[in-house]
């Protein structure tokens, strides 16, 4: 199974063996820790779409017991890393990663 080395969004690359993250807007290359990376690949796997806390549990943290407010430490984390704007909340929907912003903000120009 040949799986793609590197996620290019919103001018972000993540890649995946590395778990290295690139922001081509700064230059700046972060080493993500092993949650910040699994949260954010998860979050760009599913670029636009909301992602409950109790989705994001299951598929990120998996068995691991963990409690709400840790989820919310992690996306205000990795809010930090990649920008506020990229990462998304909707009480009552969830999180969501927005690889349009780039191309919104744009065209507002």
């Amino acid at each position: 199974m040949n799986k793609k080395e590197t996620i290019s969004l919103a001018k972000l690359q993540l890649n995946t063996h590395s778990q290295i993250l690139l922001d081509e807007t700064t230059g700046k290359v972060t080493k993500l820790p092993h949650r910040m990376f699994d949260l954010l690949h998860f979050l760009m796997m599913n670029d636009g779409l909301y992602i409950t806390r109790q989705r994001l549990v299951k598929e990120v943290w998996k068995e691991t017991p963990i409690k709400k407010v840790s989820v919310d430490s992690h996306v205000a984390r990795l809010r930090k890393i990649v920008g506020t704007h990229l990462i998304q909340t909707e009480i009552n929907r969830g999180y969501r990663f927005d690889s349009n912003y780039y191309t919104r903000l744009e065209r507002e120009v």
